[in-house]
């Protein structure tokens, strides 16, 4: 395994989405950021804390599809949120906190990465 150019760490959120089949779609700074990195071409490792429910999303397979390289870290507990459109802004609503991503689960050769995010 190779450095990427830039490694985004943080816990994917699920965000809750009545219009999705599972009431809830892959979120976070994480996962936006990975895809949009992907989206732009660049190397990029993603180093994703997931509790048992996002571990299985097919979001985390659409940001393979671009490239990014994954890492999994098992949480007991991810964010929930739900965002909510008012007429004049958006209210987050945090139902769950995550667990912390222990610093030892990046991986060792990712550790000379040009960027962190």
């Amino acid at each position: 395994m190779t450095a990427p150019d830039i490694v985004v760490v943080g816990a994917a959120s699920r965000d809750l989405r009545p219009s999705d089949p599972r009431g809830w779609r892959l979120g976070g700074g994480v996962t936006y950021s990975a895809r949009l990195l992907g989206q732009l071409g660049m190397s990029v490792g993603a180093l994703i804390g997931v509790d048992s429910e996002a571990s299985e999303a097919h979001e985390l397979d659409e940001l393979r599809v671009l490239g990014v390289v994954t890492e999994m870290v098992a949480l007991e507990q991810g964010p929930v949120f739900d965002n909510r459109q008012t007429p004049a802004q958006r209210v987050q609503i945090a139902y769950g906190i995550s667990d912390e991503l222990p610093p030892e689960a990046l991986p060792t050769a990712w550790q000379t990465a040009c960027a962190y995010l």
